[in-house]
Formats: structure tokens, sequence, C-alpha cells
């Protein structure tokens, strides 16, 4: 086992993205194709956005490490085209680094950020039902996760992460807050609520998990939580409301 292996094991890193999977697992086995997803599919989110645009030397910096250590023989990061801020910034730190790293751009559709769509869209290459990019030779890692690489091979765990607040707050950001930390207090951080009635989503319109805008003193930030989305109760039929 690669000591990269070891080290992200031993920091706590999982898939940042939504899924969750343990990266440590993720990354050890026979891969020939490292794919970062900096697609980011669900409207209204940009951290991952905001981390290709701030942290770019340090996204190149541990993919580099890891494709050498892992052996694959090639490295892509994925995000649309239309993101072209995010990809003048991959650009210069692939420069700087004079890294044999690749950036691939897609149209901008969803589920772009699915993996299997992932791995189709730079690869050409179709993951079968059921089965996982491993079983065409790939791993697909989340913009988010990478950044935590970056972290763990300095011996910093993962204990803090990127999510966006938006919609019906005074001052939407993408903050950094410990895991841990309430949804109330990001919310709080943004300005607070600015009008009534409305629903709390965690993660994305599309797929997040919708709750009662009370709760959210009950809700915490996890490795996982991409995105607290504050939007209209009339707008957003959730039937768990």
């Amino acid at each position: 086992m690669p000591e990269i292996i070891e080290q992200i094991r031993t920091a706590g890193l999982v898939g940042m993205g939504g899924a969750g999977f343990p990266t440590h697992i993720k990354l050890n086995g026979a891969i020939r194709h490292i794919i970062v997803n900096g697609l980011e599919c669900e409207p209204l989110l940009g951290a991952d956005r905001y981390v290709m645009r701030h942290f770019a030397d340090q996204l190149i910096a541990a993919l580099s490490r890891v494709r050498a250590d892992v052996g694959a023989e090639r490295a892509t990061i994925c995000l649309k085209e239309e993101y072209a801020e995010e990809a003048a910034a991959l650009a210069g730190a692939i420069k700087r680094a004079q890294a044999q790293i690749s950036v691939h751009k897609t149209k901008s559709f969803y589920p772009a950020g699915d993996e299997h769509v992932v791995v189709y869209e730079v690869t050409g290459r179709v993951v079968p039902p059921m089965d996982i990019p491993l079983s065409v030779g790939c791993a697909v890692i989340n913009i988010g996760t990478l950044l935590s690489v970056h972290d763990a091979l300095n011996g910093k765990p993962l204990t803090s992460r990127f999510l966006t607040v938006a919609g019906e707050v005074e001052s939407p950001a993408i903050l950094e807050v410990p895991i841990g930390t309430s949804f109330a207090d990001c919310i709080t951080a943004c300005g607070g609520v600015k009008r009534e009635n409305v629903v709390l989503i965690s993660g994305g319109p599309m797929m997040g998990k919708c709750s009662d805008i009370d709760s959210a003193g009950a809700l915490f930030v996890g490795k996982t939580s991409s995105g607290i989305l504050v939007l209209p109760r009339e707008r957003y039929r959730a039937a768990s409301l």
C-alpha cells in the first residue's frame, strides 16, 4: 500500500461531493486514470468553483503527488466549459508546476457530476451498471476531496470544509466552517434569513434534503455537506414537509 493511502486514511478523508465513500479505499487499486470532478452540477452551489479559483496550486500539487504514488498513467480535472476563471487558474497552476495534468471541459447539463457520467465524458468508457469506475481503470474524486488530500499530505486531518450558503439569506457566501458547525450558525454568518415562509435544503436543490427552517439549530455540517440553501416554501415542493 502506498504511503499516501495511509496518510489519507489517517486524515479521515471521504468523498466530499456527497457520497462520502472513504477516499483511501477509492485510491487503493489498479488505477490508470485519476479524474477530478469539478463539475458541481447542482444549481446554486459554488464551493468547488471557489476552491478551484483560490487553491489551484494546492490542487495541482496534490493531484501530481497522488498520480505518481498510485502509479496512474493519466490525471484529468473535469469542469464545465463555462468555468473560464476556474480553468485559467488551473492552467496557470499546471504551467507553474510543469505537471502532467490535463483539463477536460464539458457542456453544462444535469447530472454532469455523476461519476459514471464523468468517466464517460473524459474517457469515452462506460462503467457497467451497478459497478464502480475502478472497473474501467478510473478513480473519480471531488475537488473538495482533492484539497483535503493536499492538507492530509501536510499532516492536517479533515476537520473543516467549504460550503455554499445561499438563497433567501442577507449575504450569500462560500464559508469554510469546522465539521459540526450548526446550520443555524452558518446562516447567521451570512446575515440571517431575509424573509418568512422558507424551507431549508441541505445540499443542492435537485438532490438535497428538505427540512423546516426551525430545524437549523439541530442540523450540523458534516464532511459531505456541500451547501445550505434557504428557499421560498411556495417554490419548493417537498414531499417531506
